[in-house]
């Protein structure tokens, strides 16, 4: 994982995964896990669980610099495609 980041209504994740693993088994992972320690942590007590559904994806490596700024500072960069 190279950088996670959010705003109110939704994360953004930038990662690479084994081409073996399917996206969606990756993206259910990762919210099974988080909402369990969400829940345990009561860190945000009106969190109800994760919508339906997720966005995914591909870049290249060589947008790598660009993509962890967008995700670092995803208000300072309006009009980009947010992952």
């Amino acid at each position: 994982m190279y950088r996670i980041n959010g705003v109110e209504n939704h994360l953004h994740i930038l990662t690479d995964i084994n081409p073996l693993l399917a996206p969606i088994d990756f993206m259910r992972d990762v919210k099974v896990s988080s909402s369990l320690w969400i829940k345990c942590s009561n860190l945000f007590p009106s969190f109800r669980g994760w919508a339906i559904g997720y966005g995914s994806f591909t870049c290249s490596y060589k947008d790598m610099d660009r993509l962890l700024v967008v995700v670092s500072h995803p208000r300072l960069t309006p009009g980009v495609i947010h992952i």
